[in-house]
């Protein structure tokens, strides 16, 4: 719960800051509205996930995930 709040101040202000600085577009809009149903099936899934496991648990699968997404990425760049 410390993480969410923390998240919404810094990504809240962050955006304040970019919108200010002229930053926040049209394209960046469509963008987000793009990532937006990927983002909340996610949320939804890891929250399921998150009920039917362990802390530990949890954690080792967010590790593996992030593992594999890594090994991914470098496999996409050779």
């Amino acid at each position: 719960a410390v993480f969410q709040g923390f998240n919404l101040t810094i990504l809240s202000a962050s955006l304040v800051v970019h919108a200010a600085a002229g930053l926040v577009t049209a394209e960046l809009g469509r963008a987000a509205l793009i990532a937006l149903p990927g983002t909340l099936i996610g949320a939804f899934l890891g929250q399921r996930i998150y009920r039917r496991l362990d802390d530990h648990g949890f954690d080792r699968l967010v590790l593996a995930i992030l593992l594999v997404a890594g090994i991914a990425l470098l496999w996409s760049a050779l």
